[in-house]
């Protein structure tokens, strides 16, 4: 008896404890990133067709274009040296997805938030990778 009562003494805290923890994730879960989420058709009337400045956190910095017929050129910009790569970009669901030619890598997939009319901050699932500018 006094087994099953620790038992079920035991089985409860855990589960109060995982209950917690569940719902600490959620909240993390819900916490909204800043900007406002775009559709795919927001995405491509900012993306397609113009020449974007992207800037990652670290300050590495692109030049990039992707053209209405699914191709990408990347400029990667170091200093005096810029670096052309080429890749492909579709959108998917509300999500730009796009791959570089070299170095050969897997599709990734992109959430676009809206920060102003000119400006968006990209992620990949929670991390922010760049924001770009729209140039003129």
């Amino acid at each position: 008896m006094v087994r099953l009562m620790l038992g079920l003494v035991v089985t409860g805290m855990v589960a109060a404890l995982s209950g917690a923890g569940a719902m600490a994730a959620e909240g993390v879960r819900k916490a909204s990133l800043p900007g406002t989420a775009m559709t795919a058709t927001e995405i491509q009337t900012f993306a397609v067709g113009v020449r974007l400045e992207s800037v990652a956190p670290d300050g590495a910095r692109a030049i990039v274009t992707h053209r209405a017929d699914g191709t990408s050129v990347y400029e990667l910009v170091r200093g005096d040296k810029k670096t052309r790569i080429n890749g492909i970009w579709t959108v998917r669901g509300n999500q730009f997805c796009r791959r570089f030619d070299r170095p050969k890598e897997n599709e990734i997939c992109l959430d676009y938030r809206r920060v102003n009319d000119s400006t968006v901050a990209v992620y990949n699932v929670r991390k922010l990778i760049a924001r770009q500018h729209r140039l003129q």
